[in-house]
């Protein structure tokens, strides 16, 4: 009797130590997560490209930390899966937790300078006065996309600049909504080809920043050309770059954001990586993000376009790549994969048309449009 109740005490704590830990990390439902345990000496870390790295979770006392925002001089970090938003300083320095009345669950902030903007992956965004810290409105989201709120990020320039916002969950469209909610355009899923989509930040010049829970390591920082939907190129890898130098053993991708004001006279990309052991607060120049990036598909070439029956696809580097090719209304019409440092891609059978071309390599993505005639 005795041994069947340490037994069952047992499996009690085992089922609990892996609830609490399912309840950490907001995670895309097809992404793979390694965990593990390492101890961080310091809060304030420095490591490559990062102008700054705190270890936000031992500053908060608690993990499950995504979205983000500098409002007032100072952070706000949200608990994706509580009413919990977290205050530190402009040097990571935990203050305080307060929650919003009627809001929980937020996984972005955005703000346009006067008022914070939430998204709870659902169909509104939540307007926050960010002196009272109430709730004051509630924006419905109307679209005709699959798009919903997870990440949600202010563009003064939308809707001829009275502004607006751009819109996403893990694998949906990119939607642009005005400051109402109603649809201004998508960008189908099929032409941008994130998934795991989570945080997202515009930096004025027609770049759409997105932070995905994407191969290789779940925690990569990419970016579309708004003109097309079509991703640039960027591909930078902040686990392995940043947070496994910081002794991360994973992560995850969270909330993302773009500020002139965390670092006077430098544009800032500031995101919070769900880190085991410990979730990760941290800011990279735009113009150092660039550069360090790999951009491993920059050696990649096609041709010809348009196209008859065939085109060619070429590595300089001698990589895989995986193809696809979507219609303009988002449907698979081919999948090659595995393919050499040299691939005939046939598309005979295909009807005439444009096509958007997708390659994958073990850590970058790059998106075209072909037509064939």
């Amino acid at each position: 009797m005795i041994f069947m109740k340490k037994n069952y005490i047992t499996i009690c704590f085992l089922f609990a130590m892996l609830f609490g830990f399912s309840q950490t990390e907001d995670i895309a439902p097809t992404v793979s997560v390694n965990s593990g345990n390492v101890h961080t000496n310091s809060n304030n870390l420095t490591v490559l490209t990062t102008e700054f790295l705190y270890d936000i979770g031992t500053a908060i006392g608690a993990q499950g930390n995504a979205g983000i925002v500098f409002i007032n001089n100072q952070f706000w970090v949200s608990a994706w899966n509580s009413s919990n938003i977290h205050v530190l300083s402009n040097a990571g320095a935990f203050i305080e937790t307060f929650q919003v009345a009627g809001l929980s669950g937020t996984r972005s902030m955005t703000t346009d300078g006067t008022n914070v903007y939430c998204g709870t992956a659902g169909s509104s965004i939540y307007v926050v006065d960010p002196v009272t810290r109430m709730l004051t409105s509630t924006i419905s989201i109307t679209t005709t996309s699959s798009a919903q709120a997870r990440f949600c990020t202010y563009d003064a320039s939308l809707n001829s600049g009275a502004g607006g916002f751009w819109i996403a969950n893990f694998a949906t469209d990119i939607a642009a909504v005005d400051m109402a909610g109603n649809q201004l355009s998508v960008i189908p899923a099929a032409t941008h080809g994130f998934t795991g989509m989570y945080g997202a930040a515009v930096d004025g010049s027609g770049l759409l920043y997105i932070y995905h829970q994407g191969p290789p390591n779940n925690d990569t920082i990419s970016s579309i050309d708004l003109n097309t939907g079509l991703p640039i190129g960027l591909a930078y890898d902040f686990f392995t770059n940043d947070a496994s130098a910081a002794g991360s053993t994973s992560s995850l991708a969270g909330g993302l954001f773009l500020s002139t004001d965390v670092v006077p006279g430098e544009t800032i990309v500031v995101g919070v990586s769900q880190a085991t052991p410990n979730n990760l607060l941290f800011g990279i120049n735009v113009n150092d993000l660039l550069s360090v990036s790999s951009n491993k598909l920059s050696s990649f070439n096609y041709y010809p376009n348009p196209v008859k029956d065939s085109f060619v696809i070429t590595s300089e580097n001698g990589n895989n790549f995986d193809v696809t090719i979507h219609n303009l209304i988002g449907q698979e019409v081919k999948h090659v994969k595995n393919t050499s440092s040299l691939e005939k891609i046939d598309m005979s059978t295909l009807s005439n048309g444009t096509y958007i071309v997708t390659v994958n390599s073990d850590n970058a993505h790059k998106s075209f449009k072909v037509v064939k005639e």
